[in-house]
This record gives C-alpha cells, structure tokens and sequence, in this order.
C-alpha cells in the first residue's frame, strides 16, 4: 500500500506538469483521476489502521465505519472533479489550440506503466471497500493513460486538437460512474441496509433447517463494513426442545458463519408456549423448589 501511495503522488506531480506544459485536458483529467488515486489508497492506508484497533468502552464496533466514511469521502471528491472536468472539456471543443505531443505520449506512457504496477501491488493488499475503491481507481486510471496514448496518436496523425477534449469527457465519463458505485455500496452499508450478496430469504428458510426450530421473525442483516456482516433474529423454538436453547443458538451461528459468512449474531429464543414473551431458562433452583413445596411464595 505504501509503495503504491509514493508512486501515485510522484505521478501525479508528473502529469500535473505535463498536463500544463503540453496544454492537455486530457492529461490533466488522468491527473484529476491520479488525485482520487491518492486519495483512496492514503483513505484506505489510514481506514485499515483505524479498524486494526480494538474497540472501547464508547465505540464497542470500534473503527470499523472510517472505512466506509473514507470510501465516501473519495466518492464525493470524484463527482466534483468530474463535474469540473466535464464543464472544462465543453468548453474547449469549439478551440483549435495544438497540444505539444511530445509531452503528452511520453507522461501518458508512465503513467500507464505505473498504474500497472500499483494496481498489481494493491490486488495482493488486504483490506474492504476502501481497498477494493483504491484497485478500482488504480485500474480506471490506467484505462485513461492507455486511453491518453490513443488520443496522442489520433491527434498525432489527423491534428484533431479537439480530440483531447473529446477524450476529457470520456475520462470524466468514468469517473462519474466510479463515483455512483462507491457512494451506492457507502450509503447502503450507512443506512444499514442488507449486503447485496446475501439473501435474507435463503437466510431465513436455512436457520429454520435447524432442529427445533419453528420459524423466524425479526430478521436483520446488516454489515459493519463491508468484509463485516451482523445478523440478529428471533428464532421460534419447538416447547418440547426448549431444553436445547444452547444447541440450537450454537448451531444455528455456525450455519451462519460457514454458510454466509455472518460472524456477529444475536439470536433470541422464544416458544408458543411463552406467547411473545422470552423463555429465559436457567438451572433449577433447589430453594425455589422447596418453597414451591412448603406453599411459600417468592417475593421477587
């Protein structure tokens, strides 16, 4: 992750350089989209860090959610570039200015080079969305360097200046749908709702495969962050099995976890027999049976 960050930031100053020098938007919006590079793997270097700690007293998840904040954040910055990139290419394509293709091809070069590099580095990093956000820039990029290079060679041999912005806008084409995924799949885990790859209908029909179980009511699912899923459930547990409370909340975790990959479950038991209340059941107490016997009443 760390050599992938000085390599972006080192490319970045490049084509920031030679985007001005050769009078290319197309370079400088492969810069813009180098700048949400950087960005996501300095966001995904730190969000991993943070959700490396363990949790406190006042965050009892811990940090898990900066990954997602941060993958957010990138999300937005990348709209807004974008958003500029696009309003700045409409406005160059009525002018005819030449583009030093000298400086062009040879920075687009390197950068395609280097986003090869990084993004082979990043595909062997650990991490969740934010690292999944890094590889996917770092991929995207190296789309729009190779992208650049065809467009030096287009206005290389036809002198289409207006070629360059015409590629601008593509460029800033990509970046609007990279924004779209990440602010999607960002504000879905915010707002709690189920992962896209879980079904909470096959979900529910396996816990009932479980012995003793009766039904299933109650059933979130929702992810921490998005490597961490969380389940809780009410389970409607057979009278006649009530006795295997432990059995059953055992099994059914484990089914969770080998089948779906859900690792933070809270079930809760309950019979016909109870109504809608609880069974909480606990070891038989010898007092309370004696006092049962003799007709004396507990007072709590």
């Amino acid at each position: 992750m760390r050599r992938a960050l000085i390599l972006t930031a080192s490319l970045l100053i490049i084509e920031v350089i030679g985007g001005f020098w050769a009078h290319s938007l197309a370079l400088l919006s492969d810069a813009a989209h180098m700048l949400t590079d950087f960005l996501a793997l300095a966001l995904s270097g730190a969000a991993i860090g943070f959700a490396s700690r363990p949790a406190s007293k006042n965050r009892t998840f811990g940090f898990y959610r900066l990954e997602i904040l941060s993958a957010l954040a990138n999300g937005i910055l990348l709209a807004v570039l974008a958003g500029g990139i696009l309003v700045e290419a409409y406005n160059r394509f009525g002018i005819q200015d030449p583009v030093r293709l000298g400086i062009l091809a040879p920075v687009a070069l390197a950068g395609l080079c280097a986003n090869l590099v990084s993004f082979w580095w990043l595909s062997r990093a650990r991490g969740g969305i934010s690292t999944r956000a890094a590889l996917w820039h770092v991929g995207a990029d190296g789309a729009s360097s190779l992208l650049v290079l065809l467009a030096a060679g287009v206005m290389a041999l036809t002198s289409w200046w207006w070629v360059d912005a015409a590629v601008s806008a593509v460029l800033a084409s990509i970046m609007i749908w990279g924004a779209f995924r990440l602010l999607r799949e960002s504000l879905e885990i915010l707002l709690e709702a189920s992962p896209r790859e879980i079904d909470l209908e096959r979900v529910e029909s396996r816990i009932q495969e479980v012995t003793g179980v009766d039904g299933v009511h109650d059933l979130h699912i929702w992810s921490l962050t998005s490597e961490v899923h969380a389940l809780s459930g009410h389970l409607r547990v057979q009278p006649e099995k009530l006795s295997e409370t432990d059995r059953i909340i055992t099994d059914a975790r484990k089914l969770l976890e080998d089948s779906f990959g859900i690792t933070h479950t809270t079930l809760q038991v309950e019979s016909e027999a109870c109504g809608e209340v609880v069974c909480i059941l606990r070891p038989t107490d010898p007092f309370d049976e004696a006092s049962r016997s003799d007709g004396t009443r507990d007072s709590g």
